[in-house]
């Protein structure tokens, strides 16, 4: 299974952004994870809806982990596609050594 990490999914942090929490509420709700981390997680989110990559590298590897995350539901062949196809942009952008364990599934195995 793959997940987010420190245990809080780019899921999770969506939904406490649907009820209008900011950072600084969802940490608090979640006392085990920093306020820092929830941000990445929500410029992550906001890369995703605005189609567009990050250009850092620790930003990468935090975007990767929603693509990743999807990865463990059925999904469309189309939607596998264009999970697997931005997951190998983002390995393009960063160095090979960031991406342990983060290889996208080959299409029709799941």
């Amino acid at each position: 299974m793959r997940t987010s990490s420190p245990g809080l999914t780019h899921g999770e942090v969506f939904r406490y952004m649907e009820r209008g929490l900011n950072a600084e509420q969802i940490a608090s709700i979640r006392d085990t994870t920093d306020v820092y981390y929830v941000k990445d997680v929500m410029s992550s989110l906001n890369h995703l809806f605005d189609d567009t990559l990050p250009t850092s590298r620790s930003a990468a590897r935090t975007n990767s982990q929603v693509y990743k995350e999807l990865l463990n539901h059925h999904l469309s062949p189309a939607l596998l596609s264009y999970v697997n196809t931005r997951l190998h942009r983002l390995r393009r952008s960063t160095p090979r050594s960031t991406w342990t364990r983060c290889a996208p599934a080959p299409i029709g195995t799941l």
